[in-house]
């Protein structure tokens, strides 16, 4: 958590950074937009990924070494083959499509070939960090998340240092070189980690296709294809939102989508912070069959939720003070209605991935997944029949009401599983 919350402040350093490095806020919104539309290949992994984490958590608490190669070559050879596919037909589509169209910017602002070469370097990295996330994944198994928590600040600082040190007067080679950097930052790390966690703790458990075995794939692939899912609709209810409020309002409003986003979602960050190793301790004491103490966490966590819920309120006054230290006077003149949007907004993600973080742990995701599925039609019918009605915090606002009503199923489900595994421990 204390590295993940230093990863947070640098962040927020980047921000005024990236405002500096491209003395553009319309291009700014263009860098956000990129990046929130290309990471959705993350998701693409059919849930293999978070497959992975749950087997072999379960491996590794059965202390059984051979299924854990098993899982774990089952899974980097799975997800493998599914990068080059992506990366093939990923960058077919960015060729023949018009970028400008798609990212609702003049050519005039950035030209085409700038377009298309900084998505492609953008894309290809993330295609590369999709496969080397299963990496991760391993440490996550090994309940030793501060690993991935030090990549992620090293990434984090890396990229500081570089908007911070460098500076172009075209905003067409500024984008180009920030894309190229983005590329090795986010994935140099990752790679290192990867061949040291197997050249130590993980030496017998290296992926090779002697281990890949139909049982471990077909494990592996039906329980992350339910996770898939999830992801997918997840990724369209939260990280659509640049790409629609660029497409119908203009980037200009991405960048401050983008700066209420950073302050307001702080809390949620935390929250996310600490729940990041839950996931596995949940799997682990579901293989042990410790559902008093499952019980006992799951109470422990809402409480810490509604605390922060409370706090995201309480920093709506403070906002416009914040801003004005973080991106300077005159940035930003922030709106009460808005801010409180995003309050709404933080609150219902906060619990949420409270609940999720439960029913990820204990496998129970088919709820999750129907959820996702009527949030993400709900999000895209109404945005696409009202935003000529409304402003862009509309968006906001969806966000806010699918994933509380996501809440309120979610918790009465959970709240009937324990209850269950209560009786199940007197008895």
């Amino acid at each position: 958590m204390v590295l993940r919350g230093l990863g947070i402040f640098v962040s927020f350093a980047m921000t005024p950074a990236f405002i500096r490095y491209f003395n553009n806020n319309e291009v700014l919104g263009l860098w956000f937009t990129i990046l929130s539309v290309l990471i959705w290949i993350m998701n693409f992994d059919l849930g293999i990924g978070n497959g992975i984490r749950n087997f072999l958590v379960k491996a590794l608490t059965d202390n059984d070494r051979i299924e854990a190669r098993r899982v774990i070559s089952s899974g980097f050879i799975s997800v493998g083959v599914l990068s080059a596919v992506f990366l093939i037909g990923g960058l077919v589509f960015l060729y023949i499509i018009n970028l400008n169209w798609l990212f609702n910017i003049s050519p005039l602002t950035i030209t085409n070939e700038t377009l298309l070469w900084s998505s492609a370097c953008v894309y290809i990295g993330i295609v590369i960090s999709f496969f080397l996330t299963n990496v991760k994944t391993v440490f996550y198994a090994l309940q030793s998340s501060y690993v991935n928590n030090i990549l992620s600040f090293i990434s984090s600082i890396l990229m500081l240092i570089y908007v911070l040190l460098f500076r172009f007067t075209d905003s067409n080679e500024a984008l180009k070189a920030i894309s190229l950097v983005y590329v090795l930052i986010i994935n140099v790390p990752v790679l290192l980690a990867g061949i040291w966690v197997f050249m130590k703790k993980m030496r017998d458990c290296i992926p090779t296709l002697r281990f890949v075995t139909y049982t471990a794939t077909k494990n592996v692939l039906s329980l992350g294809m339910v996770f898939f899912m999830c992801q997918i609709f997840y990724a369209m209810i939260m990280n659509t939102d640049q790409f629609l409020i660029t497409k119908f309002y203009g980037p200009l409003y991405t960048a401050d989508y983008t700066f209420y986003y950073r302050v307001v979602m702080f809390l949620a960050t935390v929250s996310t912070l600490a729940l990041t190793p839950t996931w596995a301790v949940v799997t682990k004491a579901c293989q042990e069959k410790d559902y008093k103490w499952l019980c006992k966490l799951f109470r422990v966590i809402k409480l810490s939720a509604l605390g922060l819920m409370i706090l995201e309120f309480a920093l709506i006054p403070c906002i416009q003070f914040i801003m004005n230290i973080w991106l300077g006077k005159g940035q930003i003149n922030v709106e009460i209605p808005v801010a409180f949007s995003f309050a709404v907004f933080a609150s219902t993600f906060i619990y949420s991935g409270m609940l999720s973080t439960m029913v990820c742990g204990l496998g129970r995701m088919k709820l999750q997944l129907y959820s996702y599925g009527v949030a993400v039609a709900v999000k895209f019918v109404v945005v696409g029949l009202l935003y000529e009605t409304f402003g862009w915090q509309m968006v906001v606002w969806i966000n806010a009401i699918v994933l509380g009503l996501y809440c309120i199923v979610q918790q009465i489900d959970l709240d009937r599983y324990f209850s269950h595994m209560k009786q199940t421990t007197v008895s």
